[in-house]
């Protein structure tokens, strides 16, 4: 949306952005540091099936943002319906992290590898 009045031109724009996008694009105009290396840090996608409603997603959301997660970064990736998934950067092993998820969302262990972790809320 755009208007002209007189010397001034006001524009107005609605945009969805992808945040690793623009952070690497700042971090190349040199605005931002690059977070420091971490040998101990791995990323990895997390999907939580058997969302039921609202309700659960907050409490994931909630869960991944707890310190004792061992999660230290999660970007939603995919909503839809029953389930959501995330990318995630987990600190230390990544079993750990699952064990911390299962207990605090007494959720079940689906699938576990080096690039994903799956877990079904009960």
């Amino acid at each position: 949306f755009e208007i002209a009045d007189e010397d001034i031109y006001f524009v107005t724009v609605r945009a969805t952005v992808i945040a690793n996008e623009i952070r690497k694009d700042l971090q190349e105009l040199g605005l931002v540091e690059p977070p420091a290396a971490n040998p101990a840090t791995k990323r990895m996608i997390l999907t939580i099936r058997g969302i039921r409603g609202y309700g659960d997603y907050v409490r994931v959301k909630g869960a991944l943002k707890a310190k004792e997660s061992g999660i230290r970064e999660a970007i939603p990736r995919e909503a839809s319906p029953g389930a959501a998934s995330f990318d995630i950067v987990v600190e230390g092993a990544a079993a750990t992290a699952a064990e911390a998820l299962k207990k605090r969302l007494a959720a079940d262990l689906s699938h576990q590898d080096d690039r994903l972790l799956e877990l079904r809320l009960k």
